[in-house]
């Protein structure tokens, strides 16, 4: 069969901001060993789960996810300098080695270089909502970014998505919901609960102080 075709999409682009010091050491220094090239990636040929973050930020789950699963080879996907920068300052500290950084688009990561049923498990977490409604089709999450995401998965992989902005949430879920080739994990098919390896950032927990939502969702690969 046929890699089917998907819509083309950028789902992101390169942004600078104001960068510490450390982190800019960390580009200059530290990118040999912890950023890799996609044509150096063993995303298939690989014995250990495969797993990947799209939009890591400043790296804190990412950090997190590569602590509590020493024995998964991983990748965060970033295109942000100074969160690439300090991903990589905590890597150094924390003497992390099964995770490595790509620093590009994820669609075009995903179509050109990821195989067809290559990974274990994509997380998603707090992407640009896009709020106005004339923006509404810049998400990351789309219908046919899921179809794409979903064909990388391997049979029972998991896609986890996060958002503290309710219309966002409720797109993810309707979008989500409407991809058959995922399975919502929740019994009733709607939000799930906050998973055990994805931390609460500090931005999170000052939200949930001022009574502001988080909603998680867990997807899983239907067997073809």
């Amino acid at each position: 069969m046929s890699e089917p075709e998907f819509p083309r999409r950028q789902v992101y682009v390169r942004r600078r901001g104001r960068m510490t010091r450390g982190q800019a050491r960390a580009l200059s220094e530290l990118r040999e060993q912890f950023c890799i090239n996609p044509e150096r990636a063993e995303f298939a040929a690989n014995a250990k789960p495969v797993g990947i973050e799209i939009g890591f930020g400043m790296g804190h789950a990412t950090l997190a996810w590569a602590q509590q699963r020493p024995d998964w080879t991983l990748f965060g996907i970033e295109v942000y300098e100074p969160g690439i920068g300090a991903l990589m300052l905590q890597l150094e500290e924390a003497r992390i080695d099964n995770l490595r950084i790509i620093e590009a688009d994820a669609r075009t990561l995903f179509e050109e270089w990821l195989p067809a049923a290559s990974i274990d498990q994509i997380n998603i977490f707090f992407p640009d909502p896009w709020p106005k409604k004339r923006h509404a089709s810049r998400r990351i999450i789309q219908p046919d970014t899921l179809a794409l995401f979903a064909s990388r998965l391997k049979e029972s992989g998991s896609l986890r998505l996060a958002t503290d902005w309710q219309p966002y949430a409720q797109w993810m879920l309707e979008c989500g919901n409407a991809e058959p080739s995922l399975t919502n994990v929740t019994p009733d098919g709607k939000f799930a609960d906050r998973p055990a390896e994805r931390p609460v950032t500090r931005f999170e927990q000052r939200g949930l102080r001022l009574g502001h939502g988080v909603w998680d969702l867990c997807y899983e690969k239907r067997a073809s």
